[in-house]
């Protein structure tokens, strides 16, 4: 459990500010009052009629940018709630009466440029609580004369006191409706006296870092300590003189583009870089991480012929996923997602816990996914000698099981992923680090590695710092294993709830009978595996199948969504 999760509660009225204190604007001195600042910005804004329920998931809201005006106001307000409820900064440079900081981004990722969306960042730089991604989807679907209601209802639910001052850290991507949006979103947070600290165009995995940064105490935590802390660390895991090979990045005419610019002056000696689809226009249209990695293929930009041998990456949108791949002659398109990833930076890591003596005072643990390609999973297990840990589908599930080791490592195959130390971890790395080399070469990895989400700008440093360390090409890790032929569908069913799973949803425990006829038909398959799940957003059912050829693979797919659809 996070240090900054609360759980105590305040009776309703005690707190409540005074008309001398900050974010009042009413005559009565209540900050929800109905002739307040909170009820007017509502009722400029009003719900976009034509949504049916706007809900706060894994990626927050995400939908139509023009259909968001009244979610972001209202985030904004909802944010300055969330910084009230943690209290006090405990910063010794804090101003008297400031809160600890949460963050909130205007970003839509991987989606097309047309959309937008937010997502809030915890004190520690996770994801939001799930307790209170119900507090948002209340608020975004309230009335607009009920919205100082839910508010009311949500303050009297938390622990926090009206006479502090809300702290919110906001960013935002390059979206045409990112800077109006990101204005609502302040007129939210100011609207009940809070501060808002505007990083203006950033990655989400800057915010997320500022906002860690600053909550630990760091002196250093702005945009400008992120590369100067990252591109330190680097330097000092590279050997003195070396020059690795050019990285051909396509930025998904992103944000990834603004960040790599920034870093490149910082380590052009070590790791020079050109970068590709860095337009104004088209984001991650035909590109990006998650165009490669869905598609396996190319991206815009990049040409299979001159760009022959060449090591090649993308990020996506908000460049929080990575994967990395490359051309040649006999396989032609070769990539090296998130599974691949997890993969390298485990056999970087985990042998330089063994070197420093670390492994019976330290647990060190992999997570994945069910959809995890099981070459991937049996490699780490069976040629790295490291613990697997499946966790439910959904970054927040991830980061959650990552976080019970004392390093945690976990990755999606869609590239979004990170590598986590514990407090206990850091502390006997940086002592041992004195002496013992290898953990010396942890202390500076923990700093490389953006370690409050997936990070794609962070994770190329990691990748570039492994193949050095470990004297391997992009060919050489491709050839590590081969992915096993997998097929994913979904099957339309009238109610998707009848579904449930457990064991990391890879066992289906409803309806009576299915988990028996997938079992059947799993077992007819060479290295076939199986496993089906409701989706989060759509009444579908999804299913993910593999075997040792394609071909296989497909049947065991489709026979399977049969099964679903006659049990369903």
């Amino acid at each position: 459990m996070s240090k900054y999760e609360n759980v105590i509660i305040i009776p309703p009225g005690q707190g409540m500010m005074t008309a001398s204190e900050p974010g009042v604007d009413s005559t009565s001195g209540d900050p929800l009052a109905a002739d307040g600042k909170v009820a007017q910005l509502a009722k400029q804004w009003p719900r976009h009629e034509s949504v049916k329920k706007y809900t706060y998931g894994t990626a927050g809201f995400r939908t139509k940018a023009i259909l968001l005006e009244s979610v972001f106001a209202r985030c904004g307000m909802l944010s300055a709630l969330r910084s009230l409820s943690f209290g006090p900064s405990s910063r010794s440079d804090a101003a008297e009466g400031s809160c600890v900081a949460i963050g909130a981004m205007v970003t839509a990722s991987h989606n097309d440029e047309p959309d937008n969306g937010i997502k809030m960042v915890d004190p520690d730089g996770g994801m939001l609580h799930e307790q209170w991604e119900v507090y948002a989807t209340d608020l975004a679907n309230a009335e607009e004369s009920k919205v100082c209601d839910v508010l009311r209802t949500i303050a009297e639910d938390r622990k926090f006191n009206w006479g502090l001052k809300a702290k919110v850290f906001v960013g935002r991507d390059t979206r045409p409706s990112s800077p109006h949006l990101c204005k609502l979103l302040i007129d939210g947070v100011e609207a009940l006296g809070g501060e808002v600290v505007d990083l203006g165009i950033v990655t989400t995995p800057q915010l997320h870092w500022c906002v860690a940064e600053y909550n630990e105490g760091s002196p250093n935590f702005t945009v400008a300590d992120y590369y100067k802390a990252l591109s330190g660390a680097f330097r000092a895991l590279i050997p003195d003189g070396t020059q690795l090979d050019l990285l051909t990045v396509d930025c998904a005419n992103g944000v990834g583009m603004v960040s790599l610019r920034a870093l490149a002056p910082f380590i052009k000696d070590i790791l020079p870089m050109e970068l590709r689809n860095t337009n104004d226009s088209g984001l991650n249209e035909n590109c990006g991480a998650e165009h490669v990695q869905k598609g396996k293929q190319f991206p815009a930009g990049i040409n299979p012929e001159a760009d022959s041998g060449k090591k090649l990456c993308s990020v996506d949108g908000d460049a929080d996923r990575l994967v990395y791949y490359f051309s040649d002659d006999k396989f032609g398109f070769n990539l090296l997602d998130g599974d691949k990833i997890i993969a390298l930076c485990s056999a970087l890591i985990v042998p330089l816990v063994r070197e420093a003596g670390l492994t019976k005072q330290l647990t060190v643990g992999v997570v994945q996914t069910a959809y995890a390609n099981g070459a991937s999973t049996n490699y780490i297990t069976n040629e790295l000698k490291i613990e697997v840990q499946c966790a439910k589908t959904g970054v927040k599930h991830l980061h959650h099981v990552a976080a019970s080791y004392d390093v945690g490592i976990y990755f999606e195959a869609n590239g979004h992923g990170t590598v986590m130390f514990s407090a206990k971890a850091k502390t006997l790395i940086a002592e041992a680090a004195k002496t013992n080399a290898a953990a010396e070469k942890l202390n500076y990895l923990i700093t490389v590695i953006n370690q409050s989400t997936g990070d794609a700008v962070s994770d190329i440093l990691l990748v570039e710092i492994a193949l050095c360390s470990l004297k391997l090409s992009l060919s050489d890790w491709a050839a590590w294993y081969s992915d096993l032929p997998s097929r994913m569908l979904k099957v339309a069913v009238k109610d998707r709830t009848v579904v449930k799973t457990a064991n990391a949803e890879r066992t289906c425990t409803s309806p009576k009978g299915l988990q028996g006829a997938i079992d059947e038909l799993v077992a007819k398959v060479q290295d076939g595996r199986s496993f089906v799940r409701p989706s989060g957003t759509e009444d579908v059912v999804r299913v993910y199948a593999e075997g040792n050829t394609q071909v296989l693979a497909d049947q065991l797919a489709d026979d399977v969504k049969a099964a679903v659809s006659q049990f369903c």
